[in-house]
């Protein structure tokens, strides 16, 4: 099974290079939809509960979660919407 990571998160080889579990993005999240894996590196359990705040990527202290472009964001926003739409 395939873990959803965060909306900004590189691709996962790179991901995982990145990221230091240090669980600012899970700690700061207001939507408390991440949380750590066994790896202890953080997913969305239900993707439905992101809210495409972006917070997680604000506060990423290394590059494993890219901060996204005004343009970027839009995009996934559009794209969670539809998909929720089609559910």
């Amino acid at each position: 099974m395939t873990l959803q990571r965060p909306p900004s998160a590189r691709a996962e080889p790179e991901f995982r290079d990145h990221c230091v579990s240090c669980s600012c993005c899970v700690a700061r999240c207001p939507h408390q939809a991440l949380a750590l894996d066994d790896d202890d590196l953080p997913h969305l359990p239900d993707v439905s509960t992101c809210k495409l705040c972006l917070v997680c990527s604000s506060c990423c202290p290394t590059p494993a979660l890219r901060s996204l472009t005004k343009r970027e964001a839009l995009r996934l926003r559009a794209r969670k919407s539809m998909d929720e739409q089609s559910a």
